[in-house]
């Protein structure tokens, strides 16, 4: 269910800062389901997540939500086909409530996913829990 996985970029810091992975078998089926590949996931995120790195900077794009929650948001940027990076994948921060929603609904949104052969308004690629301690993070 849960996996603890070590990431290159992040071996550099405390261990207390890996991330944890929730539910990697049924967000696998969704993402397959949604036409995402592993390697399109992959290659869409960052590499480098260190304190240190700057690539990664220019590959996300952070705001803050205008709604109560004062959530952040992350675009995460590619090269697209026009004229400038497009984003095909948006990361939210989320409350322990929240997330605790989505694992509790997260089989039927699958079997649910499964049954539209991918067609639905809401994409849930995967859930990640991590703390993020730099300075332009906000927390």
């Amino acid at each position: 269910k849960n996996a603890r996985l070590r990431h290159p970029g992040i071996d550099e810091l405390p261990s207390r800062s890996a991330a944890m992975h929730y539910e990697m078998h049924l967000f696998r089926s969704i993402r397959q389901h949604l036409g995402v590949t592993p390697a399109m996931y992959a290659h869409a995120f960052p590499h480098d997540l260190s304190e240190l790195g700057t690539r990664w900077r220019q590959r996300l794009k952070e705001s803050v939500s205008e709604g109560a929650s004062g959530s952040f948001f992350y675009r995460v940027l590619s090269s697209g086909t026009g004229a400038g990076p497009s984003s095909r994948f948006i990361v939210k921060q989320i409350t322990r409530q929240e997330k605790a929603t989505l694992m509790g609904m997260l089989p039927a949104y699958e079997a649910y996913v499964a049954r539209r052969a991918g067609r639905t308004l809401i994409a849930y690629f995967s859930c990640h829990s991590m703390s993020l301690r730099w300075n332009f993070s906000g927390k």
